[in-house]
């Protein structure tokens, strides 16, 4: 968490934000009931926003409460976009969360590999840590007089495509994403390599 601030205040700040973003979108709490998610605290939560014009007509997946890394003067929590609820994206952003704060500290072109798709038919096994392009700077940082936060998009990716920005770069990547239009919410879509 930050220094001084507890965990629960943290996540208070967090869903306002979120709030703000979306004033016309249902937020609901959800928390993973499995595994070692106590490790990330009593408050850690994934924040869930229903689908609205402003979120392009997507389902958003938050986490809020992740807490800092020793060391870094800002906090990290993590954003997924789908196309459909699934509690998957509760367990997949808790795992995402976790795996930062107590094995490896994940920031922007990090990739996550996640074990299973991201979502049910998808080739997607893979996060890449971007900027959250869609929404832009207004939901990347929050900053206030006692906390500042990114927010990087845990995008799905395939084998293939972190093949390529582990060998031709993460901008590279971006670049075929550009040019392929990407269907990023679309659990089905084809690798763009």
């Amino acid at each position: 968490m930050s220094p001084g601030l507890p965990q629960d205040a943290v996540v208070r700040i967090i869903k306002k934000h979120v709030s703000n973003l979306w004033p016309n979108a249902q937020l609901s709490i959800r928390k993973w009931p499995r595994g070692p998610v106590e490790e990330l605290g009593r408050e850690f939560a994934v924040l869930e926003i229903s689908p609205t014009r402003d979120s392009n007509n997507l389902w958003v997946y938050c986490t809020a409460g992740t807490g800092a890394v020793e060391g870094e003067a800002q906090q990290h929590e993590f954003v997924l976009l789908s196309s459909s609820s699934d509690k998957r994206h509760v367990e997949t952003l808790t795992m995402v969360s976790h795996y930062h704060r107590f094995e490896s500290p994940l920031d922007l072109g990090h990739i996550v590999t996640i074990g299973d798709t991201w979502a049910e038919g998808s080739s997607c096994n893979r996060l890449l840590m971007s900027l959250p392009y869609p929404f832009g700077p207004k939901l990347e940082w929050l900053r206030t007089s006692e906390l500042v936060v990114r927010f990087l998009w845990a995008l799905p990716i395939t084998p293939e495509e972190a093949a390529f920005a582990n060998q031709s770069g993460v901008e590279g990547l971006e670049r075929r994403f550009d040019a392929a239009k990407l269907h990023y919410w679309d659990p089905l879509r084809p690798s763009v390599v």
